[in-house]
């Protein structure tokens, strides 16, 4: 039995949690405004804790309401974490970023935000690195924190997400 299973509950049903497992389920992001999270969506995500022994407590996964909605999330720590376990991971390419799609560059010194970022990821049999990009235009939230103070890193991490995403869509859909 991993320390995982000993963390988190193994069942929806809060009227079985202990209390550590109630305010486990609290930092993994399963209240909001002192209201738990349906428990459709507590069993899927524990249920993804489990399939992917990612933990979230470690922040390798997390739940996150936005306007009434729930989704599970899976950091880039846990998508990393993920692509390694496979034993296929080769490593990736440095981060890019571009102003103008042409020019690339491995350091972003500008104040404004780039137009985007690329990072490529080495599997086991592919022939080349698998690229994905990422646009500011389509991924960008500017009313975001973490986006107005470090714009080009959470660009560069959502353009690494995506290539880990194509290159073990097994292990990290959904």
């Amino acid at each position: 039995m991993s320390t995982l299973e000993l963390a988190i509950p193994t069942d929806g049903d809060s009227s079985k949690w202990t209390d550590r497992e109630k305010a486990l389920v609290e930092a993994a992001g399963l209240v909001s405004r002192g209201n738990l999270a349906p428990r459709p969506t507590v069993e899927a995500f524990l249920s993804h804790c489990h399939r992917t022994g990612l933990d979230p407590i470690a922040r390798q996964i997390y739940c996150i309401e936005h306007g009434g909605k729930w989704t599970t999330q899976v950091s880039i720590d846990g998508a990393r974490l993920v692509a390694e376990r496979s034993k296929k991971y080769q490593g990736q390419t440095p981060t890019e970023w571009t102003a103008d799609g042409v020019t690339w560059v491995q350091v972003w010194l500008s104040s404004e935000p780039p137009a985007a970022a690329r990072v490529g990821v080495y599997r086991e049999g592919f022939q080349a690195p698998l690229y994905a990009v990422s646009t500011w235009a389509q991924y960008a939230q500017p009313n975001s924190p973490m986006w107005k103070k470090m714009p080009a890193l959470m660009l560069g991490k959502t353009a690494e997400m995506l290539a880990l995403r194509k290159a073990f869509p097994q292990d990290l859909s959904g």
